[in-house]
């Protein structure tokens, strides 16, 4: 797997913000004689938000995402469900399909 893959790059552009939130959950056990289910609060919401606020930011400045662990968000295909649906060939568009017996 190459250090620039789609799926690498996802990965550390997710596990930085769980850094951040380790990080202030550390800090929030540090600092104060608080419950351990506030302190794991304290780290999930610390990492949502922070991912929030950096994916907001990088809509309008994409350098931002550095913050992110990776400048940009990889492009992943997205396949639908229509793209592999089968289609009769004598169906026309707009017209109701008959059931197959």
């Amino acid at each position: 797997m190459k250090l620039t893959s789609p799926y690498l790059r996802n990965v550390i552009r997710t596990f930085a913000p769980a850094v951040i939130g380790g990080v202030a959950s550390w800090i929030a056990a540090k600092t104060a004689n608080i419950n351990p289910t506030v302190i794991a609060i304290t780290g999930v919401s610390t990492t949502t938000i922070y991912y929030a606020i950096i994916r907001y930011i990088e809509t309008k400045y994409p350098k931002v995402g550095l913050l992110l662990g990776a400048k940009k968000e990889a492009s992943v295909p997205v396949i639908s469900a229509t793209a592999t649906a089968t289609v009769s060939p004598t169906v026309q568009a707009g017209e109701p399909s008959k059931p197959v017996a």
